[in-house]
């Protein structure tokens, strides 16, 4: 979207890569905020912008680079819960309850905020629509970059 060209280098996880960025043998990268924070409130790294729609409220300071650079950007992460098709809809509808129940309450909220997590609300169909849309949008995304597996 912004017309960079990047190298991708890939790592084992945060750590490692967190690591490379300290040292300067990387010199930009793309890893969650909560295993950045610590570095970044210590002054060994600094925030750009997080990938997401909203702000970080572990860095609420630092803007989403949508509103510093690329207008539609949206490369958030995100968790669900899904199951087999087969699944009757009594049980998707006690399971979507129960998950509802706890990930609507101040303590789970509570308790992922440290992580830099804020809780999502879509259920049913659109979750469904998140998964198709990001799943168009990265299918887009490589075969506009040309994109290949090793």
């Amino acid at each position: 979207m912004a017309g960079i060209d990047l190298n991708h280098v890939p790592f084992r996880g945060d750590a490692d890569a967190i690591i490379d960025l300290i040292a300067g043998r990387v010199r930009v990268g793309f890893i969650s905020t909560n295993a950045t924070n610590p570095h970044i409130l210590s002054g060994a790294l600094r925030a750009l912008a997080v990938s997401g729609t909203e702000r970080s409220a572990l860095q609420p300071n630092v803007p989403t680079v949508a509103e510093s650079s690329s207008a539609g950007f949206d490369m958030g992460a995100w968790w669900g819960l899904v199951a087999q098709a087969k699944v009757s809809d009594d049980i998707i509808g006690r399971a979507t309850a129960a998950v509802r129940t706890i990930v609507e309450s101040p303590e789970f909220a509570a308790a992922i905020a440290p992580q830099g997590v804020t809780p999502g609300k879509l259920v049913g169909e659109a979750f469904a629509k998140r998964i198709i849309d990001d799943t168009t949008k990265f299918a887009d995304v490589v075969k506009r970059t040309g994109i290949q597996p090793e």
